[in-house]
């Protein structure tokens, strides 16, 4: 089960952790609303052991928004961490007949910044409206060299966009969403958040964790298990973690992110109005998953 170790960060608005090991540290990048309303990346070191001690910040961000016009000038979200690769999600306005638009980008991390700057690979999205995502795409997580976990749109309803999880393959030079493969997850009426994915050897077992949401409910955690590498999700409520009675997570729990270290598994996430109180730490207790 897991075990709520509480808030580890609550100086600004902290939304979709996005967590890597850094020594005897986590470093946990997060997209922060600024006074313009646009979503900028910034970042935080905490003490791996108690997960609880921020040893250093980003005072400015991380990446800022892209150029006028390109598909992130709206707001930047982190969603992935691979090497030096940071995938994030681009936010756009005046999409016509819908509020925004989403599309997947990916940069360089410069380790050795003072300020852990990232550099964009280019201004244009590695992914975005297409022939087989034709409302929008967003949340990109890597799942080796050429396949990614995506939220791909599946329609609007009013100023609600539904979301199943979906996956992308990458072949003869760019990214798409797999037209040959039915969503992984895709339920009518449902948004599906940023996915956590676990994968499990001998077996081999993935467990998958998202938040899920409707037009007219807060997200809730999920959990699913696949006995494979990501075929046949079956719900897996003994794995998922609950809202708190009371609290800064208790309207609200979404944006999983879960690392292991050694034989620990620890899972950051945030509570209620989508990261405005914070980012909160919870720790598997029991047999490894």
């Amino acid at each position: 089960m897991w075990h709520k170790m509480g808030l580890i960060y609550k100086d600004r608005w902290a939304q979709l952790p996005t967590v890597i090991e850094d020594g005897d540290k986590f470093r946990i990048y997060f997209a922060s609303r600024c006074k313009d309303n646009r979503s900028r990346i910034f970042g935080i070191s905490v003490g791996a052991d108690t997960s609880k001690n921020v040893h250093r910040s980003s005072s400015i961000p991380v990446l800022d928004v892209g150029k006028r016009g390109c598909f992130d000038d709206a707001g930047v979200m982190p969603s992935c961490i691979r090497g030096s690769l940071l995938i994030y999600t681009g936010w756009n306005l005046d999409k016509g007949a819908v509020p925004y638009g989403h599309g997947i980008g990916v940069a360089t991390l410069d380790e050795m910044s003072d300020r852990w700057a990232a550099v964009r690979l280019s201004d244009g999205p590695i992914l975005d409206r297409s022939p087989t995502s034709p409302y929008l795409v967003n949340s990109g997580v890597l799942n080796g060299e050429h396949r990614m976990w995506v939220c791909n749109g599946s329609g609007w309803d009013g100023n609600f966009p539904h979301y199943g999880l979906q996956l992308a393959q990458h072949s003869y030079g760019a990214w798409q969403v797999d037209k040959y493969k039915e969503p992984v997850l895709n339920e009518p009426g449902f948004a599906y958040s940023r996915p956590a994915i676990l994968n499990i050897y001998p077996g081999p077992r993935t467990v998958l964790w998202t938040a899920r949401r409707t037009k007219d409910t807060p997200y809730v955690m999920m959990a699913y298990k696949s006995e494979g590498l990501g075929k046949r999700f079956e719900p897996a409520p003994e794995f998922t973690i609950h809202r708190s009675e009371d609290g800064w997570d208790s309207e609200m729990i979404a944006y999983p992110a879960v690392v292991r270290r050694g034989k620990r598994l620890f899972m950051f996430y945030n509570g209620n109005n989508y990261g405005e109180t914070g980012i909160g730490v919870a720790e598997w207790i029991g047999d490894m998953l």
